[in-house]
């Protein structure tokens, strides 16, 4: 017997489905697909087919107990049968039309199978695999006992399977225990699904915390207005701080000075001289004093030197050791300074670290900064909020020009009188604007007419000799056509260069002016500090005050400008820090410019070498036409 075709008609999942299982050479077929296909509702269907549906079936997940239908047409030797069976009580058997069959039908098919040693032989799953291997351990079936009784010397698999079924007793049974590893690793996982849970976030949760981050955002951005506020009148009252001891010096002095009787009038600076000199006196007297001490010292001690010949041949190493006696002999001050650099730096690191919620410690801030690649991010973030800030920027001016024209255009629209203009004239006047700009295509035309003959003048000048009479061209040796098409072909291949080469020299020079107008533009529409002129101003200002500290210049004259120089130096390190973007923007268009410069030269060496080529293969080419 073979089964022809399998009809699903109601059953399972399927509905007025067909399987065919054609002839063929060796007539075996495999059914196969994913899981949940339909796999084993086939084979279940095809033990229903042929032996009876059970009473109670789980396969009526789609269709209702009594709707469920199978179909087949079965082949033994020359008979076939299609027939169709259903889970009617009285006549479960009938043909495709719905005629009843007997119920002993199939017999000539089936012979003297049942349904129990058909699913045995035919119908194994792996269910059916696990409860036979088991009879096999138990002996508890017929063939688990033949096979057993084959197979002898193998007493020892009864503690086998024993000691398995006991360790599979740890692992799980259908009686929940709390030793046993399945239920172990099942409440971890609902552990871990209820942690997973408690972690997660609701969208209306995260969108109150970003509304909460924006609302703190804007606040800090209003407090770190205010807070520059503040700085810039901290730092006019620290100025004024430190110059209100001086002014307060000055009073009493000008009150002094009004309380005394008349005196002879001194220069500005002659107490300043006076301490000066006096200053100089006391060091001179006593440097005098000290050098003669030493020279006397000093001569009494040459008198008693005697000369160590050997010892003057180790001056070098002497005097080496000398200078690094000099250059470690506040060593101990040094190394405490640095210390104290150390720990300032430190205090620095940990109130910035405080103020970003990373750790104070210096491990723990070295391991919360941010990678390269968030560094990066950053940079090019900026550099592109720069580009469009400047973009935006051209944008607004580009259209506040066109609306000033638009509105200039109205005016003029407005103050031009509304007559009715006749259609003749309406067609005159658009036939008369082709020729309303005669002197630009004059120019054009001349301008054409003169490349025309500088072309035939060229081409005149190019043939040479060539131009002579036809009965000399005719004596003349001509050169072979492979030369004329080689020498054509090259000079064809240094034109294409040095055109090529142009073009790339026009397109760096319009990208080299495109850049440096935006530097310019960059340039008058951003206020930016650099380094160097901050340090510029710093210098300056400590110039100021080395001329005032040792005296080359009098503090009353001295002091407004250093005080001019300290204010536009703070003044330059307060916008310095406020145009850290711009600086950044600056330096990258700077950079780009310097780049776009460095390729136009290189294109225009380019082009040199590839005019140079073709005027050498010219005169070449002039060569062999004079010959």
């Amino acid at each position: 017997m073979r089964i022809k075709k399998l009809e699903l008609i109601r059953y399972g999942k399927f509905s007025d489905e067909t399987v065919d299982f054609p002839h063929s050479e060796h007539d075996f077929h495999f059914v196969v697909g994913p899981n949940e296909a339909g796999k084993s509702t086939i084979k279940t269907a095809i033990s229903e087919l042929l032996f009876g549906m059970p009473h109670s079936s789980s396969l009526d997940f789609v269709h209702h107990q009594s709707e469920l239908r199978l179909g087949a047409t079965l082949e033994s030797d020359e008979r076939s049968l299609v027939y169709h069976r259903s889970k009617a009580r009285k006549a479960p058997l009938s043909t495709s039309a719905g005629e009843a069959l007997p119920a002993d039908a199939l017999a000539p098919f089936l012979g003297t199978a049942d349904k129990a040693f058909f699913e045995q032989m035919y119908c194994l799953d792996h269910t059916a695999l696990i409860r036979g291997g088991q009879n096999i351990l138990d002996a508890s079936s017929d063939v688990g006992q033949v096979l057993f009784q084959s197979a002898a010397g193998i007493a020892s698999l009864g503690r086998i399977r024993d000691s398995l079924a006991e360790e599979a007793d740890g692992l799980w049974a259908k009686r929940r225990s709390g030793d046993r590893a399945y239920y172990i690793a099942q409440k971890q996982l609902d552990d871990a699904s209820a942690d997973l849970k408690a972690a997660m976030v609701r969208t209306s949760a995260w969108r109150m915390a970003h509304s909460a981050v924006e609302d703190a955002e804007a606040r800090k951005q209003a407090e770190e207005i205010k807070h520059g506020e503040l700085e810039r009148k901290r730092s006019l009252l620290e100025r004024i701080r430190r110059v209100a001891p001086h002014l307060s010096v000055w009073r009493e002095k000008a009150g002094e000075l009004r309380t005394l009787d008349e005196v002879v009038d001194l220069p500005a600076d002659a107490e300043a001289t006076l301490q000066n000199a006096l200053t100089k006196l006391a060091a001179a007297e006593s440097a005098l004093k000290v050098h003669a001490e030493s020279a006397e010292q000093l001569q009494a001690e040459v008198d008693g030197l005697s000369v160590d010949h050997a010892l003057l041949s180790l001056q070098k190493e002497i005097q080496d050791l000398e200078g690094t006696r000099h250059r470690c002999g506040n060593h101990e001050q040094e190394i405490a300074r640095l210390e104290q650099e150390v720990a300032l730096l430190l205090r620095e690191v940990a109130d910035e670290c405080a103020e970003l919620g990373w750790p104070d410690d210096e491990q723990g801030a070295r391991e919360s900064l941010p990678g390269s690649l968030a560094l990066q991010t950053v940079s090019s973030l900026m550099l592109n909020r720069g580009k469009l800030e400047l973009a935006a920027l051209k944008a607004e001016q580009s259209v506040e020009e066109q609306l000033a024209d638009i509105e200039a255009l109205n005016k003029k629209l407005a103050a031009v009188p509304c007559t009715e203009i006749p259609s003749g004239l309406q067609v005159s006047l658009r036939a008369a604007q082709k020729y309303r700009d005669t002197q630009s295509t004059q120019r054009r035309l001349e301008d054409a007419r003169r490349d025309a003959e500088h072309a035939l003048n060229e081409s005149l000048a190019t043939l040479g000799k060539w131009t002579r009479p036809v009965s000399e061209l005719k004596s003349m040796t001509l050169p072979s056509t492979e030369r004329i098409s080689l020498l054509r072909a090259e000079r064809q291949e240094l034109l294409s260069r040095v055109k090529l080469a142009r073009d790339r020299v026009d397109e760096a020079q319009e990208v080299a002016c495109v850049s440096s107008s935006e530097l310019d533009e960059f340039v008058q529409a951003h206020l930016v500090v650099t380094s160097d002129q901050v340090q510029d101003a710093r210098g300056a200002r400590d110039a100021a005050w080395s001329a005032i500290k040792s005296g080359e210049v009098p503090l009353a004259s001295g002091a407004t400008k250093f005080e001019d120089t300290m204010r536009a130096a703070d003044d330059l390190s307060d916008l310095q820090v406020g145009s850290v973007t711009e600086a950044t923007q600056l330096l990258v268009l700077k950079k780009r410019v310097a780049s776009e410069k460095d390729a136009l030269v290189r294109h225009k060496r380019n082009l040199s070498d590839g005019e140079a080529g073709l005027v050498q293969f010219d005169a070449a080419w002039d060569a062999l036409v004079a010959a």
